[in-house]
């Protein structure tokens, strides 16, 4: 094993296919900075100088900055894997290793590693640059006393899935082409699903508490409109099935066994107009699951909720804390890391590599 190690490695740096990816993955949060700063100095004609930013602010600027790896450097990653570790085929590099007495295993798990830690490799490359690139603009850096170290680290440990995916790929298929338009296709699936998924991510307990406080605020208003002369209207509660449904029954275990949801709850808003609201630029410590309230009730019955956004988000467990979702991303990423490893290994164990 340390020998197939040491010679993935070399190869790697040989190629410059990575140095591509090195100089990419350090000039994104540059270039981000770059653009932040000329979006608010210049296209909305705000001074940065005048601005008075509070320490919230500059949190949520510098996760921002240096939490999208998770978004931009999956499509390369994917490709490299299929570039790269696809040539192991073309070039007979797999079939000389057996010859050579290295056993499957070892060729498995040697260019396994090595990609996992030249992708480790590249998130932290991108998290330093944009720490960097932060530290001599305008804008203040601010790690939140390390904390979102840790939720960086979190989304690393869900990119390893994503790697583990690609190398299985580009180790039991061996046309490089496949690799890449299923990569690829993979990728650009990700930010679609994450957003039909999380939107399924309330709970059936969290639809009890709901539905109760709609029940209260109905009674409310029925109890106005008997006490005062005049007309209220009266609006309907909700059921459990306007919630409960098959949409729910099939994406609610997807969002609860896979990081399908991880975008939309630990990556901030990417509207550039959000970002000039009322509340500039907040870094979020709580995710709301408050979005099925309306547009799901509204789609799948045509009822209105009867509470008002602040209402609903002091609903019991409506609003879930970051802090507490980042041990379940991080349990559920090392265990499909795991379960992809082993598949893929079990499939390239009995595969013709002639």
């Amino acid at each position: 094993m340390p020998e197939l190690l040491k010679f993935e490695y070399k190869r790697i740096l040989k190629s410059k296919l990575i140095w591509f990816m090195v100089a990419y993955a350090f000039l994104c949060p540059v270039f981000a900075v770059i653009v932040l700063s000329f979006l608010i100095d210049f296209m909305f004609n705000i001074d940065l100088d005048d601005v008075n930013f509070s320490s919230s602010n500059f949190k949520f600027i510098t996760w921002f900055i240096i939490s999208y790896f998770y978004v931009r450097l999956p499509l390369i990653i994917g490709l490299f894997s299929g570039l790269f570790v696809g040539r192991d085929y073309s070039d007979g590099f797999i079939r000389n290793k057996i010859t050579a007495g290295h056993t499957r295993f070892q060729i498995y798990f040697s260019t396994l590693i090595t990609q996992l830690t030249v992708n480790v490799g590249l998130c932290i490359i991108y998290i330093i640059a944009g720490i960097l690139a932060l530290a001599i603009s305008p804008f203040e850096l601010n790690l939140n006393n390390g904390e979102m170290l840790i939720r960086a680290f979190t989304l690393i440990l869900a990119l390893a899935v994503l790697t583990t995916f690609f190398t299985a790929l580009a180790l039991n298929i061996k046309a490089k082409a496949w690799v890449i338009v299923i990569s690829a296709l993979f990728v650009m699936a990700m930010g679609p699903v994450s957003s039909i998924v999380s939107n399924y991510s309330y709970s059936s307990k969290l639809i009890d508490n709901y539905i109760e406080a709609c029940e209260e605020k109905v009674e409310e208003i029925e109890q106005m409109s008997s006490d005062y002369e005049g007309y209220y209207y009266v609006p309907e509660v909700p059921e459990r099935k306007d919630f409960i449904n098959l949409p729910w029954l099939v994406l609610h275990p997807v969002y609860l066994l896979t990081n399908a949801g991880i975008e939309s709850d630990l990556l901030p808003a990417t509207n550039t107009s959000s970002l000039l609201s009322d509340d500039l630029f907040s870094y979020r410590n709580k995710v709301s699951r408050s979005g099925f309230a309306n547009s799901i009730l509204a789609a799948f019955s045509g009822v209105e909720s009867p509470l008002d956004f602040n209402e609903i988000n002091k609903v019991k467990g409506m609003e879930v804390r970051v802090s507490d979702l980042i041990p379940v991303y991080i349990a559920k990423s090392l265990i499909w890391s795991c379960i992809i490893s082993a598949g893929g290994y079990m499939m390239f164990r009995k595969k013709n590599i002639n």
